[in-house]
């Protein structure tokens, strides 16, 4: 679980320890949420992959087809991006 600070969560991790309500449970949970994140960004990085071959390009997002969902995805991206901030701050 030490490299799952990569993830950027260590700014949050010590105030989320000490709102638990068993904080002794904190690093199962972070393994837990880390193993998570890794299975998920590996599945993507697959499909991926496997959809692009090695063309696969640096963003996901530039995969989407051009229309409706890529507006969908560009909103949602945003919404991310406004949650994620707000959170951080």
């Amino acid at each position: 679980a030490g490299f799952c600070f990569a993830f950027a969560g260590q700014t949050m991790m010590l105030e989320m320890q000490a709102e638990m309500k068993q904080p002794t449970e904190f690093p199962k949970t972070v393994g837990t949420v880390c193993f998570t994140l890794l299975f998920l960004y590996i599945i993507v990085g697959m499909l991926t992959y496997g959809f692009c071959g090695a063309q696969s390009p640096g963003d996901l997002i530039e995969v989407v087809p051009k229309g409706p969902l890529q507006v969908v995805v560009g909103i949602l991206m945003t919404g991310h991006l406004i949650v994620s901030y707000t959170i951080f701050q």
